[in-house]
């Protein structure tokens, strides 16, 4: 899966713009999103990821940013 939402590792204020990002596409916050979606832990609990019937929000441990995929 590519992603079609990823948090810029690069930008001090790179968590606002993803989160504003996330929430034209998916009507909801990170918050919101962790929530309400399906929980799954990945590669011993390196990559988490949540889902929901149209998206994968998933953070990993080993670049600590998150990334949107849809389904």
């Amino acid at each position: 899966m590519k992603p079609i939402l990823y948090e810029d590792d690069c930008a001090p204020d790179a968590r606002e713009y993803f989160e504003k990002d996330l929430l034209k596409i998916t009507h909801m916050n990170i918050r919101e999103f962790i929530d309400t979606g399906s929980f799954e832990e990945k590669d011993n609990g390196m990559t988490l990821t949540w889902q929901n019937a149209e998206f994968i929000l998933e953070y990993s441990g080993d670049d600590p940013y998150y990334r949107l995929y849809r389904l």
